[in-house]
């Protein structure tokens, strides 16, 4: 690697390190399912099962499932998003709010899912969802913080989330995790609303 790559890395772990490390984690554990197989690494990132006390006192397990990717079109996809919504909140907001989402959106759209289809899930979808959210509606209606994603761009997110719904993608690309999809929507524009409330009481106390 070049002088210049090598710089360029070190500039994206200096300035970026929630999402370099979360892009690493889920690079890396996509390399070892295809080492050692999805199962073995499934077993040990899924979520807890409810009748599993000794999986429920596991906490990585609640968070651990957004790093679990099952295809190259499926870990693409997210990183993808990942990286381009994530590095927008993490240069205008701070890491802290980044990593505070990644906690909250992770936990509660895993949550959700394991609700609907049991433990056997994975990806990042549920999180990219929740920044699309967060993004867009900050952008929209507080656009001098900077924040942008396009209207098109989340109408053409919604249109994918319905079409996961309707069962004709998973006819097409397999299993699609919709309940993260959804709930992750959702939390992120909770997210947005609540960071506006914040900012607007810092605003009448000044």
């Amino acid at each position: 690697m070049s002088n210049n790559g090598s710089a360029s890395w070190r500039h994206h772990w200096q300035t970026q390190p929630v999402v370099m490390l979360v892009l690493g984690l889920c690079v890396v554990v996509y390399l070892l399912e295809q080492l050692l197989g999805v199962s073995p690494v499934l077993a040990v990132l899924h979520f807890p099962r409810a009748e599993s006390a000794v999986e429920m006192r596991q906490m990585w397990r609640w968070l651990t499932p957004i790093f679990l990717h099952f295809s190259f079109l499926h870990i693409g996809f997210n990183l993808l998003w990942w990286w381009l919504l994530g590095k927008q909140i993490e240069r205008l907001q701070g890491s802290n709010v980044l990593l505070l989402l990644l906690l909250i959106t992770g936990i509660g759209s895993n949550l959700a899912q394991s609700l609907m289809t049991g433990v056997e899930f994975g990806g990042l979808s549920g999180v990219v969802y929740a920044l699309a959210g967060y993004v867009w509606l900050l952008g929209l209606r507080q656009p001098h913080l900077g924040l942008q994603l396009p209207s098109g761009v989340m109408v053409q997110l919604v249109i994918w989330l319905l079409l996961g719904y309707s069962g004709w993608l998973s006819a097409v690309i397999g299993h699609m995790a919709n309940a993260a999809h959804l709930s992750g929507l959702v939390l992120g524009l909770l997210g947005a609303m609540l960071m506006m409330a914040f900012q607007r009481a810092i605003h009448v106390k000044r």
